[in-house]
């Protein structure tokens, strides 16, 4: 994140995600990707790529909407796809497809591993 905030000028940003651990989340995506599907897989890299592109556009949508927070270098998805909406909504459309792929392929499951009844 800090490469990411640092490319897109976002000072306040670089300096936070520079001064934090990394979190919870970054870490267990590491260590499961090894082990995720191919779709999976596609999906996470589309979503990091949909952040860095994003970075960009977040001063503008910032100044524009404040109320989303997106020059924190911690934003969520909810925020980055607020961006994404706004600025990069193909790449938005494309994001989409590719978890609707994961979904379809791991909806049989829900029902084999018993989470829920048929």
């Amino acid at each position: 994140m800090t490469e990411w905030a640092d490319e897109a000028g976002l000072d306040a940003a670089y300096a936070e995600a520079n001064a934090t651990p990394d979190r919870y989340m970054v870490k267990a995506l590491a260590d499961a990707e090894p082990f995720m599907s191919d779709e999976a897989k596609a999906v996470l890299a589309e979503a990091r790529r949909l952040v860095r592109a994003s970075m960009k556009y977040r001063a503008l949508f910032d100044d524009e909407r404040p109320e989303y927070q997106v020059r924190n270098f911690d934003a969520g998805w909810y925020q980055v796809k607020a961006v994404l909406k706004e600025y990069m909504p193909d790449e938005l459309k494309k994001f989409r497809e590719l978890t609707k792929k994961l979904a379809d392929r791991m909806r049989p499951a829900v029902y084999e591993l018993g989470f829920l009844r048929k």
